[in-house]
């Protein structure tokens, strides 16, 4: 059915029959996402920004030695507790930016 609808809207667009195309998405019977499936779509984007994204600090090596590339993000776990000496500790994950893309971001702002 899903596919059916998919090609019918194909077609349409091709057509430029637009207000057709507009109906039939606003008649189209999807439930809400739940906060399960939100979190997901939402960390996805952050996993390949983590994964491709590198600094290379300004070039103060010498020739010989390969250029120092390294993580733009890094996701770490930190703990916090509400007071100290208390046992209630909670672990959070936490994006932390390179030293570099932080400078960077403080130039531009300025």
């Amino acid at each position: 059915m899903v596919r059916k609808r998919v090609k019918s809207v194909k077609s349409l667009i091709k057509r430029k029959r637009l207000t057709e195309v507009q109906k039939l998405v606003k008649n189209d019977e999807t439930k809400p996402w739940g906060r399960d499936t939100q979190a997901k779509l939402g960390s996805r984007p952050i996993e390949l920004l983590i994964d491709t994204a590198f600094v290379q600090p300004p070039v103060n090596q010498s020739a010989d030695t390969p250029p120092d590339v390294r993580p733009a993000f890094r996701h770490k776990l930190k703990t916090l507790g509400k007071n100290t000496g208390q046992g209630m500790a909670k672990k959070y994950g936490v994006i932390e930016c390179d030293p570099l893309i932080l400078t960077g971001l403080d130039r531009s702002v300025s």
